[in-house]
């Protein structure tokens, strides 16, 4: 019997888009092959964002592999996969040419514990699996990457502005299936696939992380509860309004560029957002009680005019609607800002 074992979200941040295992059992034969194993070092976020992680094969039994999801309160599910005997049989070759515990360089999107587990049903299916796979998914990397947290909106706003414009490009089914639980919703078609789920069973089903209220766009939560404050506090306290979103906007811009340039990830390289949270913000504090005050207007009417331009090319179609809500967010905290410094200055 072939299976695919998904295991679902959990509380720790890398456990927040879940796994996937395969499994081999039958005549006295209980093996998972793990993929996606890591070893949680001390520096491993560190390593993470430099874009050097590095994941390993583990191969072990059913009990042994599900043991730490379900100390995680972790959904645990088995998928029986329909291949025919002679599948089985080339992917049971396959599978015993690898070699466990042998590196290979992590990749959320493109090489993860998914994609490896789609690699070798598909040359177990002789190419017919991608093949199937081949058609759009009309998804992008971006939508799948943060349909799974939209329960947690600072996990998802933050995710979001990290990630670049190489995640807003059209992808195919089979690149949709780095998303495990996209994986298992595509094979549940039969239609859509020649390997399809025959059967699924929860093994253990979380009591601690069950389905809570989802935001449909959690960027709202900043709009509707977060501007009306910052519009009271600039209204009362103009000066500190606006050390706070210098502060805030700097130290984003600050992330975003040093993610640019630290990391070898490409969904995290030349990232646009780093023109709407510039990390020059950082200087807003100093510059507004300082001789240099009076320039403060200027900055922000030029940073408001490169955000208006930006929004011009998202427009037209040259950059991704995804830039949409930072674009917004921006305008409608610095523009007010910019009105109050001038009547301010003029009085």
């Amino acid at each position: 019997m072939v299976e695919l074992v998904t295991m679902g979200q959990g509380e720790a941040l890398y456990a927040r888009w879940g796994h996937a295992a395969l499994r081999i059992s039958g005549n006295e034969l209980d093996r998972v092959y793990n993929f996606g194993s890591i070893r949680l070092t001390p520096d491993f976020f560190a390593q993470m964002l430099q874009g050097k992680v590095y994941a390993f094969l583990e191969v072990d039994s059913f009990a042994k592999t599900a043991m730490p999801y379900i100390g995680e309160d972790r959904t645990i599910t088995r998928h029986t996969l329909a291949l025919t005997k002679d599948e089985k049989q080339r992917l049971q070759e396959l599978l015993n040419h690898l070699k466990p515990r042998e590196n290979y360089l992590y990749d959320h999107f493109a090489d993860n514990c998914s994609t490896r587990i789609l690699d070798i049903l598909d040359e177990a299916t002789q190419g017919r699996l991608k093949k199937a796979g081949s058609s759009s998914s009309h998804k992008t990397y971006r939508d799948l990457a943060l349909e799974p947290i939209r329960r947690f909106p600072a996990l998802y706003i933050g995710v979001d502005l990290a990630l670049s414009n190489y995640v807003d490009q059209p992808i195919t089914q089979a690149q949709a299936s780095f998303s495990p639980e996209e994986f298992v919703r595509w094979l549940s078609h039969p239609e859509q696939t020649p390997l399809a789920i025959s059967y699924a069973y929860d093994v253990h089903r979380s009591r601690s992380f069950r389905e809570g209220t989802h935001y449909s766009w959690p960027w709202l939560l900043v709009f509707i509860l977060g501007l009306p404050i910052y519009y009271l506090w600039l209204w009362f306290l103009p000066r500190s309004a606006i050390v706070f979103w210098g502060i805030v906007s700097g130290s984003v811009g600050l992330g975003l560029a040093l993610l640019w340039g630290l990391s070898s990830f490409p969904f995290l390289a030349a990232n646009p957002r780093v023109l709407l949270f510039l990390p020059s913000h950082l200087l807003l504090p100093i510059l507004l009680f300082s001789s240099w005050r009076r320039f403060i207007p200027h900055y922000l009417g030029v940073h408001l005019l490169i955000t208006g331009l930006m929004g011009c090319l998202v427009a037209l179609g040259l950059q991704p609607d995804s830039l949409w809500a930072p674009l917004s967010l921006i305008f409608l905290v610095q523009a007010p800002g910019l009105l109050v410094l001038r009547k301010r200055a003029s009085c």
